[in-house]
């Protein structure tokens, strides 16, 4: 979490703006107050959805490699997608180029 804290603060001052999404893995995941909790303790201050009936999930296709990153663009459609350290490298490099 820290890179994408660190993206998070970068860009703060422009018009971009972060959200996380929870997506539980097991049904122990999907206590509210825990996730809460646990956002609290990583410094995640963007909006948080859980997303524990994976409607947001299943909506984009995810699967296998997490964590996911999206980049939408002011027109609302999907600019750049990836998971993993690659995923981040992708939408740091769309960031960059959309805000140098």
């Amino acid at each position: 979490m820290p890179d994408v804290h660190a993206l998070r603060d970068r860009f703060a001052r422009r018009s971009v703006t972060f959200i996380a999404v929870h997506t539980p893995r097991v049904a122990q995941d999907m206590l509210i107050q825990d996730v809460r909790s646990v956002a609290a303790r990583i410094g995640i201050t963007e909006p948080c959805a859980i997303d524990n009936d994976r409607l947001i999930g299943d909506r984009f296709e995810l699967s296998g490699i997490w964590p996911y990153y999206f980049l939408f663009g002011p027109d609302g459609l999907m600019k750049r997608r990836g998971a993993g350290a690659l995923g981040l490298r992708l939408v740091t490099n769309a960031l960059e180029t959309l805000y140098p």
